[in-house]
């Protein structure tokens, strides 16, 4: 009799790949991505050993846009350069000096006290500006939610959260009606409220004691300012300077806390 005939066993159908959007079993639009480039997760924060412990961020530059393009695009209306109006209504943005708007930030001034030494400064500019004005710039900027989001996962993650941020009394109270703060950072430190603005490294040392005693060395600050990075630098934080693009600054940080990013690319962290 002849052999039987082979058995073909019948291979199972390969899986479809898993969506962007649903990485990690999450269907939500958007969840698992950060701007374009994949974030993979451990299953748990404990699931690799760690070198960091906390990451801590500003607020205006990061979290939502920076003002001070607004500010500098008023030059024309008050016959002055865009880095003039910066100089005379915000100060130098690197240092930590007795400018008005420092004093202001620090809570030393009022804002009437504060137009009134702006009048001085602004003496012969063809229209005024005032506190309001740059309240007002302040107050309306656009949220970047890709910053958002990266400060869920890392929190999910398991890793403490902290907002440094130079801001005057009147915009402090908006930022936090603005968003949940209290969900996004373990700690907020508003330098009107401790009398501390960066890049004075008082005010990094005073977040990490905060946060629990971190040392410097377990964490990585996040600022669109490279003098507060150097601040922070000073006393032996990991720094990152958001330069245009918050996403690239965020695959900095991933780089910096072992994280897994899209094709494995590894970048500068002090870039």
């Amino acid at each position: 009799a002849p052999p039987p005939a082979p058995v073909e066993e019948e291979q199972p159908a390969a899986a479809e790949p898993a969506a962007l959007d649903e990485v990690d079993g999450d269907p939500r639009p958007g969840r698992g991505r950060l701007g374009s480039f994949l974030v993979e997760r451990p299953t748990s924060p404990v699931a690799f050993h760690r070198a960091f412990d906390a990451v801590l961020f500003d607020f205006a530059g990061v979290v939502v846009a920076s003002p001070y393009p607004a500010l500098a695009g008023m030059a024309a209306s008050v016959g002055l350069d865009g880095g003039d109006v910066l100089d005379l209504t915000v100060g130098p943005q690197h240092r930590d000096t007795d400018h008005p708007f420092h004093r202001l930030e620090r809570g030393e001034i009022s804002p009437a006290q504060y137009d009134e030494e702006l009048a001085v400064r602004l003496e012969g500019a063809r229209a005024p500006i005032t506190y309001d004005v740059i309240r007002n710039a302040f107050a309306g900027l656009d949220v970047n939610e890709v910053v958002i989001e990266y400060l869920e996962e890392l929190r999910a993650d398991g890793y403490r959260t902290a907002l440094i941020s130079n801001n005057f009394r009147d915009i402090a109270f908006h930022w936090k009606q603005m968003l949940p703060l209290h969900q996004l950072f373990d700690l907020v430190i508003d330098s009107s409220a401790y009398g501390i603005r960066k890049p004075n490294p008082a005010i990094y040392r005073l977040a990490l004691d905060k946060l629990g005693g971190i040392q410097p060395q377990r964490s990585v600050y996040v600022d669109d300012g490279l003098g507060n990075v150097e601040g922070a630098r000073s006393i032996g934080m990991h720094g990152v300077h958001v330069v245009r693009d918050p996403g690239f600054a965020l695959r900095q940080i991933d780089t910096l806390l072992g994280r897994s990013t899209a094709g494995g690319e590894e970048l500068d962290p002090e870039a």
